[in-house]
């Protein structure tokens, strides 16, 4: 039973340091015995921890409970070489203008003074990465129109780097940024981050990005892999700036880690942006200013009638009437938000039933079909007790042995959870005997 717990432990080991790179003993503990229900004891997964801490594999972490949290030693590596890349970028960026230039384009400007020290950190530090923390509604997307009119004058190009594709589009429109999500730009250069460049193709791609800086956007949201893999990247081709620009108090990363604050911590330059731009109504601004210095009751007081209390089971229906009771001009520019997916079809429902009743919707229905993520890690995906029949699996690169493309989505027909097996329908109807634990799980350290 050694071996079927240390199976499980190392199993729990990955589901959990794949979205957090410190978790409790308990945690652990609860995923070893939730890999397989009734397979391994409480004592027996107690001892396969103590196997992996002894190895090494597992250590101690001192936050946020001693005693209690555990980190990994790839974790950890990671972490240290993340720090260790940035530091050994310290003075060898490429200034595009002197400190007193930059002093002069901005004399006259509208930007707040936070948004100056941001500029000219971008434009005339000597650091390969630098970092700008903007509290929300602080004006980082105005702040990067400015360096990038500058730095293109100067024949530089300015690439954004985005959590996502919608994010990526606003850049582009609203600072004139060419922009991609940052897990593209990672995956089309891979090769370069794992060290498997020709000495050839480190000499052209050098000279590609001999004038490119590249912006992160919402740089707190990058995990530690992610950070690591770009800085590996950043310095391989002497890319002149990597500015990471971010909010570690508003987002984390999904993914483990959290870089942004540790490079910070690290001695990483970086400008602070924490004057508020987006709230013109006075009342508004203090909300949010007492909100970021942590005192919330003042913040629902300065919010005053601009909060409603409703009942829990009427949510959505409060969210929509008050969407529907806004003059058509004013909806363009409102948006509803929901904390939940149930909450937000639910939301939508009631308005769309009620646009189509006034005739503001009208015409022929269709309906469609939208796959919904189940938000599994890795790990959790290599469990074939985890699907279930009429599932949709994905595939995001291609299985010859399965005949499968990427791209392709097969329903689940089937499952044989003692055999591990997931009989999948294949394209023509044919089944495919798929075993998720057969394929290699992506780990904590890439």
């Amino acid at each position: 039973m050694a071996e079927e717990a240390d199976r499980a432990a190392t199993w729990a080991v990955e589901h959990l340091c794949e979205r957090e790179a410190v978790f409790t003993r308990a945690d652990l503990l609860t995923a070893a015995l939730a890999w397989k229900p009734g397979a391994v004891s409480i004592g027996e997964a107690e001892a396969a921890v103590a196997r992996l801490e002894k190895a090494g594999t597992l250590l101690a972490a001192d936050h946020p409970v001693p005693g209690e949290s555990l980190t990994t030693d790839r974790a950890v590596a990671d972490e240290r070489e993340t720090i260790a890349v940035m530091e050994r970028g310290k003075g060898r960026g490429a200034a595009p203008m002197r400190s007193r230039a930059v002093d002069k384009a901005l004399r006259n400007g509208p930007l707040t003074a936070g948004q100056k020290d941001a500029v000219k950190l971008i434009l005339s530090g000597k650091d390969r990465v630098v970092g700008v923390h903007g509290y929300a509604g602080t004006g980082k997307t105005t702040m990067l129109n400015r360096p990038r009119a500058l730095l293109e004058k100067r024949g530089f190009v300015v690439r954004c780097l985005a959590p996502s594709a919608s994010a990526a589009r606003t850049l582009d429109a609203e600072a004139g940024i060419a922009s991609e999500t940052l897990q593209g730009f990672l995956a089309r250069n891979a090769g370069v981050a794992e060290g498997r460049l020709s000495r050839r193709g480190e000499q052209a791609m050098k000279a590609r990005f001999r004038k490119t800086v590249l912006v992160v956007d919402e740089g707190s949201l990058a995990s530690t892999a992610q950070t690591r893999d770009l800085l590996r990247i950043a310095n391989t081709l002497r890319v002149p700036h990597v500015v990471l620009v971010g909010d570690e108090r508003q987002l984390d990363a999904v993914d483990a880690g959290k870089p942004f604050a540790q490079l910070q911590a690290a001695g990483m330059r970086c400008a602070v942006m924490d004057e508020i731009v987006r709230q013109r109504e006075p009342a508004l601004k203090e909300a949010v200013e007492a909100s970021l210095a942590g005192d919330i009751q003042r913040a629902f007081q300065k919010l005053g009638d601009n909060v409603a209390e409703v009942k829990a089971d009427n949510l959505a229906g409060a969210a929509a009437a008050r969407w529907l009771g806004l003059p058509a001009e004013e909806r363009e520019a409102m948006g509803l938000m929901a904390p939940s997916q149930a909450l937000r079809e639910k939301t939508n429902a009631i308005v769309r039933e009620r646009l189509i009743r006034d005739g503001i919707v009208d015409g022929p229905a269709m309906d469609g079909e939208r796959l919904v993520s189940r938000g599994y890690t890795n790990a959790e995906k290599s469990l074939a007790a985890n699907y279930a029949p009429g599932d949709a699996v994905a595939f995001h690169r291609r299985h010859k042995r399965l005949g499968v493309d990427k791209g392709d989505e097969l329903r689940v027909a089937g499952v044989d959870r003692a055999a591990g097996v997931v009989t999948l329908q294949g394209r023509h109807g044919a089944a495919v005997a798929w075993e998720p634990a057969s394929y290699k799980l992506q780990r904590c350290r890439q």
